[in-house]
């Protein structure tokens, strides 16, 4: 039985996988796609590479090899909405998109399942993979879901676990979500076309999580210790670190390490020395040593922070 899938989606590397893995599916029709591109590339460029071929796209402007998909844009919902009434596609997929679709739309495909890059009902919102090294947990995973008018609620229909090393980055952790994305994404599809029913299990959803990013990508001194600050450094690469201020200056810490206990109590925050291995930060729990900072956009010794004895960080 072929299989007509309408997928949403962006630039996340989570994205990429589970739109990667379509094309190889044998008895699937791509009906379009609606996405949030990338700065830089246009459209046509990005598709192409996140699918393997330009040859199955079109654009306004210019048509190429059969199949030709359409592409639209996040913006333009009322159009992807008559789109999809008139091609009724057999999966309305997503995996990154970050508006939610509306029911008006869901409804049009026989079914409407989101796979997230986290567990449900554990980790819902949208930086879930952040989350899980932020909080050191010991296991995350993919959750795929039907859509309903809440974000990460529906019911959940299949998930993998997968152990997540206590020294990882997100950006490594998200990388090897990709195989797992790609193992749930063709189940979904072979269930569709083998015309049988999904297991579904209800969840129990709660608030989504907040974005990891802007005022939470701040270290707090006052709150987090040696440990909780190492693993922020992680939860924000590759993209950027913790971050953390000297008066109005604004400094981005990418790799620290534990230094032990302080010889003399000092206030979280509060530079302790500075050597070959860079500034030593007293914590709550005794202090860390910053080895590298983000500076201009490159990793630099943490020496390049040209922190003196005595800052107070905040």
């Amino acid at each position: 039985m072929e299989v007509r899938v309408f997928m949403f989606g962006s630039a996340a590397s989570y994205s990429y996988a589970a739109a990667q893995v379509l094309p190889g599916i044998p008895n699937l029709r791509f009906l379009g796609f609606c996405w949030t591109a990338p700065q830089g590339p246009s459209i046509k460029e990005y598709i192409g590479r996140l699918v393997g071929s330009e040859r199955i796209l079109t654009t306004p402007r210019q048509r190429v090899q059969a199949p030709a998909v359409p592409l639209f844009d996040r913006s333009d919902l009322d159009t992807v909405r008559t789109f999809l009434e008139s091609e009724q596609p057999d999966l309305i997929l997503s995996c990154g998109f970050p508006k939610l679709i509306p029911n008006a739309i869901l409804r049009l495909g026989r079914h409407a399942i989101n796979v997230h890059p986290g567990l449900l009902p554990q980790r819902p919102g949208g930086t879930p993979v952040r989350w899980a090294v932020r909080l050191g947990d010991p296991e995350y995973g993919v959750t795929a879901h039907y859509m309903t008018d809440r974000f990460d609620a529906g019911d959940i229909v299949f998930q993998e676990t997968v152990a997540l090393p206590s020294d990882w980055t997100a950006g490594e952790a998200e990388a090897a979500l990709a195989s797992q994305i790609g193992v749930i994404v063709t189940a979904i599809v072979h269930g569709i076309g083998s015309g049988g029913t999904f297991n579904r299990k209800p969840q129990i959803a709660g608030d989504s999580m907040p974005s990891l990013r802007g005022r939470r990508q701040f270290v707090d001194w006052q709150s987090d210790d040696a440990a909780s600050i190492g693993r922020l450094c992680n939860a924000m690469r590759p993209r950027s670190g913790a971050l953390t201020r000297l008066g109005n200056r604004t400094m981005v810490l990418w790799e620290v390490e534990p230094a032990g206990a302080q010889v003399m109590k000092s206030t979280p925050g509060t530079v302790l020395a500075v050597t070959e291995d860079g500034p030593t930060i007293a914590t709550l729990d005794g202090s860390i040593v910053v080895r590298e900072a983000l500076i201009g956009g490159r990793v630099r010794s943490g020496r390049s922070l040209k922190l003196s004895i005595g800052d107070r960080l905040s």
